[in-house]
């Protein structure tokens, strides 16, 4: 998905500037909100989580925001790739970083849980949207998925399902075992949200996202629940199947934190 070489944050000082972001060592805040780059990916960041301090509650959020962290350092955050918005080129209007500043308004706008005032979803007719299906294969293809966009009134998001089992009818080991690997999964997978509720679904919510940038975020994010779905489904699809025999998964996992590698 990374098709732009390495991307640094100092091409686009004068666009963050006029959005009123200020240096801060290798970064950029405002207010509450800290802007920084790793190469290839954007990131904001809140301080504190806002509420709730479950990984797993995703509820009010809108956009790319999601839990990041654990317990107290609960965080919220909000990634896209450089590659979705331009890769440091210049926008439609010519100057560089307006695609940046598009993609941080769109943060800034929907950091509170609120959907842009005026935003609607492009048209469903657009064939980047309806156009070949999200379809996830796992477990040298046992394992099949089809996502799809969901599109409404006031949202744009692309989901696909990983259990259909709802959580609740597993054994209560079970379920923290399916627990901890959904935590493990939304934190090490950029852009993704983990529900856990009825069923275990994944999805990139691109509610309010510039209508100019939709196509290339749509793509990114196919490609980003291809990733997370070969990843998640198959050890999820074993521990929810309560047919299959597990000692270990008889025991509730012990809380380890632990550094991911995020992709």
């Amino acid at each position: 998905m990374n098709t732009v070489g390495p991307v640094d944050l100092w091409q686009f000082e004068e666009a963050l500037g006029e959005l009123g972001f200020v240096r801060e060592g290798g970064a950029y805040r405002l207010d509450r909100i800290r802007l920084t780059a790793d190469g290839h990916w954007l990131t904001l960041e809140t301080e504190g989580a806002g509420g709730s301090n479950d990984p797993l509650d995703c509820s009010g959020l809108v956009g790319l925001w999601k839990p990041a962290g654990e317990g107290d350092g609960l965080r919220r955050r909000f990634e896209l790739p450089f590659s979705a918005i331009g890769g440091g080129r210049p926008g439609p209007s010519g100057e560089t970083g307006s695609d940046l500043a598009e993609a941080v308004q769109w943060a800034l706008a929907t950091v509170d849980g609120d959907v842009p005032s005026g935003w609607a979803p492009p048209s469903p007719r657009q064939p980047h949207l309806i156009d070949g299906d999200l379809v996830i294969t796992a477990e040298q293809g046992r394992l099949v998925r089809r996502g799809r966009a969901s599109l409404g009134p006031d949202k744009l998001v692309l989901r696909v399902p990983i259990v259909a089992r709802a959580a609740a009818d597993l054994d209560e080991a079970r379920r923290a075992w399916l627990r901890e690997l959904l935590v493990d999964a939304q934190g090490r997978w950029r852009m993704v949200r983990i529900h856990m509720s009825e069923g275990v679904t994944a999805e990139i919510d691109l509610t309010g996202a510039p209508h100019q940038l939709v196509e290339t975020l749509v793509e990114a994010g196919r490609a980003v629940l291809r990733g997370v779905g070969q990843w998640l489904v198959g050890p999820a699809d074993l521990i929810a199947d309560d047919s299959i025999v597990s000692k270990a998964l008889q025991i509730r996992p012990s809380r380890v934190s632990s550094t991911r590698e995020r992709s």
